[in-house]
């Protein structure tokens, strides 16, 4: 088959990476394949993109170049429609899989019916559909969710329950573990003392996230005597707020790394180099993509039991879930796996083991297959 593969956003976020991955998967199983990203606009700055993720995975763009931008306009999206569907037009695909709400509205309109488009939708049951986006789910030849609730939610909408599939979030298991090499390499570089248990959380700093019960939760731990570091790599508009003023007014500084917003080798190394996870408050991707990588590299994880986070940790097993949201609670665990490393090692290589079995991009490409190619 020939599928385009479509990204309406610009940036290196959110469910971008995981729709990257199993394009990625779905050629290596013959198809062919190719991707649209958003255009970066004239005012941002123009690092780390989709559009270089895609070309980091051996992805060849499609003909034509629309915006795909995430937020919409209707004279905006008039002319993007125009410039996916002469895209459409130069390449002939077989079927489009769309990402986000923005593309997916703008390949169904191009389409004109004449083309299957296919949506991944990375959204859980309390997510809320506009208009438009109702309309093109509706339009949709197919959609496939992450959740098997999201069925009821989509019949809901007037989506056809034989249209809707529930599918793995893919993650290419193979590929993260390889930029993971330099783990030891990576605790050296950021001065975290090869002796000390080292935790940490991956997730945009933004005042939702609950960073303020994981501060708690360090320093009761400090309190308690205990030497540890605790990793908070990433970036968000409301650092500041979110992460540096309270570390500083708790006196964490020496507790907690920063090393900066980190991709590629440098952020599965590091990831690799942790003793545990915390995953608090999942955001723009449901499927909780940090948390899958982690467990694929073997780092033993904690969640509250928000969204999907209870299923994909089997608590006990894989790691833990949290019963409460509170300091407390998260500072028992790691004040646990600080004093049973057995433990930590036991949960971590679950972990992996689970991830490999269910998120590995190859076999959720499979199953993507199937549906695809009895739309043709």
């Amino acid at each position: 088959m020939r599928l385009l593969v479509t990204v309406g956003n610009w940036k290196r976020t959110g469910p971008v990476e995981p729709a990257l991955d199993l394009a990625v998967a779905l050629a290596a199983r013959g198809h062919e394949v190719r991707v649209h990203t958003g255009v970066v606009p004239a005012h941002a700055e123009p690092v780390n993109t989709a559009a270089q993720a895609a070309v980091d995975r051996g992805l060849v763009a499609a003909p034509g170049r629309p915006r795909l931008a995430k937020h919409g306009a209707p004279w905006r999206d008039l002319l993007d429609a125009r410039r996916l569907g002469a895209s459409f037009a130069a390449w002939r695909p077989d079927a489009v899989l769309a990402t986000h709400h923005g593309d997916h509205r703008l390949a169904v309109r191009a389409a004109r019916g004449e083309l299957p488009v296919a949506r991944l939708l990375f959204a859980g049951p309390s997510a809320r559909f506009d208009g438009r986006e109702r309309r093109a789910l509706r339009g949709s030849a197919a959609v496939f969710t992450f959740a098997d609730a999201m069925a009821d939610v989509l019949a809901g909408l007037g989506v056809q329950r034989s249209r809707v599939h529930a599918i793995e979030a893919p993650l290419d298991v193979d590929r993260l573990r390889k930029l993971a090499r330099g783990a030891g390499e990576a605790r050296t570089r950021h001065g975290v003392p090869a002796e000390l248990p080292l935790f940490g959380i991956v997730a945009r700093h933004q005042p939702h996230r609950r960073f303020d019960l994981l501060w708690d939760a360090l320093v009761l731990l400090r309190d308690q005597g205990r030497s540890f570091r605790f990793a908070v790599p990433g970036r968000g508009t409301a650092s500041a707020e979110v992460v540096g003023e309270p570390v500083a007014r708790r006196g964490l500084d020496d507790l907690v790394v920063r090393p900066g917003y980190l991709v590629g080798e440098d952020y599965a190394s590091f990831l690799a180099a942790w003793d545990g996870f915390v995953f608090l408050v999942p955001g723009s991707d449901p499927t909780c993509r940090a948390l899958r990588e982690a467990m694929a590299l073997g780092v033993p994880p904690v969640v509250t039991p928000r969204g999907l986070l209870p299923t994909y940790v089997p608590d006990g097993e894989a790691g833990h879930v949290l019963a409460a949201e509170t300091p407390e609670a998260l500072a028992a665990v790691l004040a646990r796996w600080m004093d049973e490393p057995e433990e930590r090692r036991r949960m971590g290589a679950a972990a992996a083991e689970l991830a490999a079995r269910r998120f590995d991009a190859r076999h959720v490409a499979a199953d993507v297959e199937v549906v695809l190619e009895a739309l043709r």
